[in-house]
């Protein structure tokens, strides 16, 4: 092929050659049926990973309108709205997560097809070239959506970040191509900003996209720079602008703080670590472009620190990018595919440090380069050794069919592994033995199978790798619990509150177990501590009220109830719970019976009468008040609701009550014998 300078006259625009519209349908169909099939056992595969983070345990996911509201640019907004609607629409169904997100990558993979079959049709026309777009096109996109590596970003539910943001991509380098061929490309030119602004809102990486338009551009589209700035500079003046407001929202972040994962001023890795790391990891993508098995979903990849780690692989990847430099003068098609690739990778696989120095579906986009490479190769070799057209073209479409099959087979067997968190996460260790996150999300997946040993193992082998991970201690605990090893359990609770004092979940844990042994002082200081990080925490609030109740300590659990009945008003069970304090209390600066019977009356509108203990605790405000039969009436019916719920334990209690109220007498309880009507997390 010739320099950029060798072009035809570029004000005559390409006309696409007539291509019967039911053949590129027949093929989009193919496609779409490919990638069907390719990920037809891939629907039921659970929630992994960072889902649990994004998706199951994200709390605005109940309220749409307030996600809404809480959306932020710097935060993957659109992502946020796909995940909620998908929770709208079926809760967390795994099987709807999964079709929008095959969708998306359906989408993409169409998205590529027309992209590159409008590009070997542009570069026929201005080249007076021969290549055949509509098989070449086809063949990219059919290996592209097949590809084994994609799982990545498509069966890994909420690495749709990727998918959504690569389709994005896609559609904004289309719909210029598609604009500078039409009559009125404005509109076309509109929908590529559009787009542009909608990957922005997916993921940080689509920050590349104005470059790499700008790129295509000059090297298909346009002679020169100044022919570019003077056919579409407001097009490019709008790219790079959205990218520009992007980068100065996402400044703090980049620039970092404490704590940060991402940025500058990411703690664990320096910028020059991070930079030494990424050729071997590039490295690593490209064979897995090639060659993908032993895929692996999270690698924990380590810093490279020896010579042989980093030296080799960056004279490599530096002579890459050299090479792509070059090949943009002499070749600048291979240019354009090589710092295409570069350029996508760039924010992910340069300097900036990121906690992770490795994953797969950074490959996402950057696979296109390879793909399409990789297809012209197989094209220019048979055409140039296989003179005869029918040997030519059973060659080439049978490497496509055994590529595609094989490609196909090995991502229904990758969409298998996400199916078994066990199977999953075993393959991780088997690539990165030390991984403590994968040894902690195989305990896990243990835990869920009841193999109480398994768990405890790999606990034990996270912990061994990662001591003073609070976390860890954590699970540890809850494990040792179930198993029985209260002591253990303790130990790991008390080891995380010291790595993190301040820890929520530990503290309440902890609590629970200290409850558990009867360590009342105990857990109530760790329930204390929770309010005070957390003052609005309605679970550990009724919990202290009630161990407070529990141990007799009436004159301060009373007021722990009122404060918890202001967190939570719709706790009817509690309100009865109350009631029956107030009521029956032998201290008469509580008892109240005004008050009992407000909030007594208030749990029977909540739960009407079909609860026994509500019903007991009216009974008791009655009384407190010298209303002894509408006392004997209320408990009347909580003995006849009790005798019918099977509670004979129960029936005793209230007939004595019942008898008490018939003499005209209240109900007295005293701190070593306080009113029992339920556990506060018995009603609610």
């Amino acid at each position: 092929m010739s320099s950029v300078s060798d072009r035809v006259d570029p004000n005559v625009p390409p006309v696409a050659p007539a291509e019967p519209r039911g053949k590129l349908v027949l093929l989009a169909a193919v496609l779409v049926a490919a990638a069907l099939i390719s990920y037809a056992n891939s629907f039921t595969a659970p929630f992994i990973f960072d889902d649990q983070n994004w998706i199951v345990h994200y709390r605005q996911l109940e309220n749409l309108p307030e996600d809404l509201r809480k959306l932020r640019v710097a935060n993957r907004p659109l992502i946020h709205l796909s995940v909620a609607l998908n929770y709208a629409l079926a809760g967390l169904d795994v099987r709807g997560y999964h079709l929008l997100n095959l969708a998306v990558h359906i989408m993409a993979g169409l998205t590529l097809f027309g992209i590159v079959r409008w590009t070997v049709q542009i570069w026929n026309q201005r080249r007076a070239q021969d290549y055949p777009a509509t098989s070449i096109s086809f063949a990219v996109a059919l290996l592209w959506l097949v590809h084994p590596l994609h799982t990545g970003s498509v069966t890994y539910l909420i690495q749709r970040c990727e998918s959504m943001m690569g389709m994005f991509f896609l559609l904004c380098l289309y719909c210029v191509i598609r604009g500078s061929q039409a009559r009125r490309g404005r509109p076309w030119y509109v929908a590529s900003v559009v787009a542009c602004v909608l990957g922005l809102g997916c993921k940080e990486v689509m920050v590349t996209a104005p470059p790499v338009v700008l790129l295509y551009d000059r090297v298909f589209l346009c002679d020169s720079w100044r022919e570019v700035f003077r056919r579409r500079g407001w097009v490019h003046g709008l790219l790079w602008g959205a990218v520009l407001v992007f980068v100065a929202i996402l400044l703090p972040k980049i620039l970092g703080g404490a704590g940060g994962t991402v940025g500058f001023a990411y703690q664990a890795l320096s910028p020059l670590e991070y930079l030494r790391s990424q050729p071997g990891v590039i490295l690593h993508y490209l064979r897995l472009a090639f060659w993908p098995r032993s895929l692996c979903l999270d690698y924990l990849w380590p810093p490279a620190t020896l010579p042989a780690e980093i030296y080799p692989p960056a004279a490599v990847i530096v002579g890459l990018l050299i090479g792509s430099l070059v090949a943009l003068r002499y070749r600048p098609w291979l240019g354009f595919l090589g710092l295409a690739f570069f350029l996508i990778l760039a924010p992910t696989s340069s300097m900036m440090p990121i906690a992770d120095l490795a994953f797969e579906h950074r490959m996402y986009l950057p696979l296109a380069s390879v793909v399409v490479l990789l297809v012209l190769a197989l094209y220019s070799v048979t055409r140039r050794f296989l003179r005869d057209p029918a040997g030519r073209r059973l060659a080439q479409v049978g490497t496509l069919v055994v590529a595609a099959t094989a490609l196909a087979a090995l991502t229904c067997e990758r969409n298998a592994d996400y199916g078994d968190p066990v199977r999953i996460w075993s393959k991780v260790l088997e690539i990165s033995p030390h991984n403590w996150r994968a040894h902690s999300a195989l305990a896990e997946a243990y835990r869920q199978r009841g193999d109480v040993e398994r768990e405890r193992h790999h606990y034990e082998q996270a912990l061994a790798a990662k001591p003073d991970h609070e976390r860890l201690h954590v699970s540890m605990a809850a494990c040792l619990a179930r198993a029985d090893d209260l002591d253990g359990a303790e130990f790991h609770y008390r080891r995380a509150v010291e790595l993190k004092p301040d820890y929520v979940q530990a503290l309440l844990d902890g609590a629970s177990l200290f409850q558990r042994r009867q360590k009342w002082d105990q857990a109530m200081q760790a329930y204390r501590r929770v309010l005070q990080v957390r003052p609005d925490h309605a679970d550990a609030q009724r919990n202290l009220a009630f161990v407070l109740w529990r141990t007799g300590r009436i004159r301060e659990a009373v007021p722990a109830y009122r404060r918890l009945l202001e967190l939570r008003p719709e706790m009817a069970g509690i309100k009865a719970h109350l009631a029956k304090i107030l009521a029956t209390s032998d201290d008469a600066a509580l008892r109240n019976g005004a008050e009992a019977l407000q909030l007594a009356e208030e749990a029977r509108r909540a739960l009407g009468e079909t609860d026994y203990r509500v019903l007991d605790a009216l009974g008791a405000a009655y009384a407190a008040l010298g209303r002894y039969d509408d006392a004997c009436r209320a408990v009347s019916k909580s003995l006849e609701l009790a005798r019918s719920s099977g509670k004979e334990e129960k029936c005793e209690e209230l007939k004595s009550r019942l008898e008490l109220y018939q003499s005209r007498k209240p109900y007295r309880s005293t701190p070593t014998q306080p009113a029992a009507i339920a556990l506060p997390s018995d009603v609610d």
